[in-house]
């Protein structure tokens, strides 16, 4: 499925989210191709970067997001999803499943479904107040 194996997917995940987390652990046993460069929504830096992609905190809270590194073209829930089946080759069975869903609207009901039931656990990483993400 992966014809060029230079590609990198710049993948952005809660690591606030015990789910988040463990699907990360997991992308990063089966990115044979090491194809994944995670990259968690909580760095500074990242919350910084988001305005020149156009996309705001709550929408990266809400959706997974993925940045294609060559192009700088930034996808979203079901269709970020689809590009990481796209790379990592153990996935690449589900990927035409995924492409498919993508272009529904099921496939965008079932990602909001699973992506609206993760948890997010920030204890510890704020204090005395300051937290980087309450600014606006």
């Amino acid at each position: 499925m992966n014809t060029n194996r230079t590609e990198k997917l710049e993948v952005w995940y809660d690591s606030w989210c015990p789910l988040c987390q463990q699907i990360h652990k997991r992308l990063l046993k089966l990115d044979w191709f090491k194809s994944l460069q995670f990259v968690s929504i909580r760095e500074p830096e990242l919350i910084v970067a988001l305005e020149q992609y156009g996309v705001s905190m709550e929408q990266i809270e809400k959706e997974l997001h993925v940045k294609w590194v060559a192009s700088n073209s930034v996808q979203s829930g079901i269709y970020a999803v689809a590009s990481i089946a796209k790379l990592v080759p153990p996935l690449w069975p589900l990927y035409p499943v995924l492409a498919l869903l993508a272009r529904t609207a099921v496939g965008k009901k079932l990602y909001g479904w699973i992506a609206g039931g993760r948890m997010i656990i920030p204890v510890g990483h704020c204090t005395d107040g300051l937290c980087p993400l309450n600014k606006k």
